[in-house]
């Protein structure tokens, strides 16, 4: 799953449950979030961010804020 943010970057949700932020100019990753246990199956961005959905195959659904460095804001 991949989402775009506005300022040019983006994330990525992977296999490993691992929500990552890319910057979009280098393609370099420049946060890793341990989101989810298993697999993340699903992202949105909200509004072009920074705040973002991710749904995983945990059964969560996660709500992202402040550039996700702080953890999730909810989850359900």
């Amino acid at each position: 799953a991949v989402g775009w943010i506005s300022g040019g970057g983006f994330w990525t949700g992977g296999s490993d449950g691992a929500l990552r932020r890319y910057d979009g100019e280098t393609g370099v990753e420049t946060q890793k979030v341990a989101a989810h246990e298993g697999a993340i199956a699903g992202l949105a961005v909200i509004s072009g961010g920074p705040d973002l959905l991710t749904a995983g195959v945990d059964g969560r659904l996660r709500r992202w804020g402040a550039g996700a460095s702080a953890g999730p804001c909810s989850a359900a």
